[in-house]
């Protein structure tokens, strides 16, 4: 018999409380913070940092998080120069829905 646990329900309306938002938008700049460092000249490629960041911008959105909890967490992690370096190197789609995220204000 398998068991599912939910945990940090209510809050949003999602089933993801803010504070669930908030670590999961953690992840996705710490993947966004590792890919922009290897693409301007880490020792490997950032398909996997990619990866991790497309997995948990995935989950935030599926989640219906506040996209200005993604905008700050960005901020706080990655420099104005390297928010520009992630836009550029982001496909289109994730590109716009990240922009979009940085322009919604700091969340109170």
């Amino acid at each position: 018999m398998a068991v599912a646990v939910v945990s940090g329900c209510g809050g949003n309306g999602s089933g993801w409380s803010d504070a669930r938002c908030r670590q999961e938008a953690q992840l996705v700049a710490v993947h966004a913070s590792s890919m922009v460092r290897h693409f301007e000249g880490s020792a490997y490629p950032p398909d996997m940092a990619y990866f991790g960041f497309q997995g948990n911008f995935e989950r935030f959105q599926h989640r219906e998080c506040k996209p200005a909890i993604l905008g700050e967490a960005l901020r706080k992690r990655l420099p104005p120069k390297r928010r520009a370096t992630l836009l550029r190197i982001l496909p289109a789609g994730l590109s716009q829905s990240v922009r979009r995220a940085l322009k919604h204000p700091e969340p109170h």
